[in-house]
């Protein structure tokens, strides 16, 4: 259920044609997607080791609460300096939920004996994930014409609903937690440098960040073609019902 909520957000198939829709330039998206983008980036490995440091399950929920933010601030703020802010706010929510699901889920089942079902409980919950993703498209085609706003306020009550699970999941003890609680700067590179791990992951998470905001520009480039919105979102639908199918699989 907190997956499925954390991603049931209606606006997120017209997100781009939003922005376009209250005056923003392509060039002024493309700002927004690149900050939405940097955020994780930068943030990647610090939240990294604050999840090795703080209970994961806080992590999480500190995660879907800057998410919530986002789209508080999009709703109060309709504006560019609105929509960066929400960014910012929504890639270190991705930083940080990236950086303690993962350990979260392994810890868990580490305690109920079980780790050898990581890979399929983990598979699933993403599957819950994109399957969020996928009716919400659909939804988002039946209220897109009441505007934007209604996608957006539904999306906000989703995320709330998705950090009330999160606060009934159970607490678990980090496995690799630190034996010190000292920690310096240059640990950070001790960490990182060896047989070029920081070039590896660097590598990954460009690519990926490429890859995710390229996806947002989906939209325009159909509504450029003259595709109605309808089914605009049918086809953002389509591809988070390939992702679900995989994930499962």
């Amino acid at each position: 259920a907190s997956r499925f909520f954390g991603d049931f957000i209606p606006l997120m198939p017209y997100m781009a044609l939003y922005f376009s829709s209250i005056g923003l330039s392509l060039s002024r998206i493309s700002v927004l997607f690149m900050i939405w983008a940097g955020t994780v980036l930068i943030a990647e490995i610090p939240t990294g080791i604050l999840a090795d440091r703080v209970n994961r399950k806080k992590i999480l929920i500190i995660a879907r609460i800057f998410k919530l933010l986002c789209f508080v601030i999009w709703l109060i703020s309709p504006t560019f300096s609105g929509l960066l802010i929400g960014f910012i706010s929504w890639g270190l929510g991705s930083a940080l939920e990236s950086g303690a699901f993962q350990a979260y889920v392994f810890d868990l089942l580490m305690q109920r004996n079980q780790k050898d079902e990581f890979q399929k409980i983990y598979g699933r919950a993403s599957g819950w994930s994109y399957t969020g993703l996928f009716l919400s498209a659909l939804v988002s085609t039946l209220l897109i014409s009441q505007g934007y706003s209604v996608l957006l306020k539904i999306g906000i009550l989703s995320l709330l609903f998705s950090t009330f699970c999160l606060l009934t999941l159970p607490s678990t003890v980090n496995s690799n937690e630190p034996k010190h609680t000292s920690w310096k700067i240059t640990q950070l590179f001790s960490l990182v440098t060896p047989a070029g791990i920081l070039m590896a992951l660097m590598i990954g998470i460009t690519a990926g960040g490429i890859k995710g905001t390229l996806e947002e520009f989906y939209p325009i480039l159909l509504f450029g073609k003259h595709i109605p919105l309808l089914y605009i979102g049918l086809v953002i639908g389509i591809f988070e019902a390939m992702k679900i199918i995989t994930s499962m699989l």
